[in-house]
């Protein structure tokens, strides 16, 4: 489910007309919106902001370790 899902969402991105689906929609429903929900927020942040992001954790993690 999460690998059909990562498809899709890549697919929508590239602007690719999205795979076709053989998953038992309404089994994996509700699991699917948790997990587009999710992939949705991971694709649309930056290779600049996450950089950002994980040098602003990197940053404070090392100022607690000292």
């Amino acid at each position: 489910i999460a690998d059909h899902t990562l498809d899709r969402l890549l697919c929508e991105q590239l602007g690719d007309s999205a795979p076709p689906t053989t998953l038992d929609a309404s089994a994996a429903r509700e699991h699917l919106s948790d997990l587009t929900a999710d992939l949705r927020s991971a694709l649309a942040e930056s290779p600049a902001a996450f950089t950002t992001r994980m040098n602003a954790y990197w940053s404070v993690w090392r100022g607690q370790a000292e």
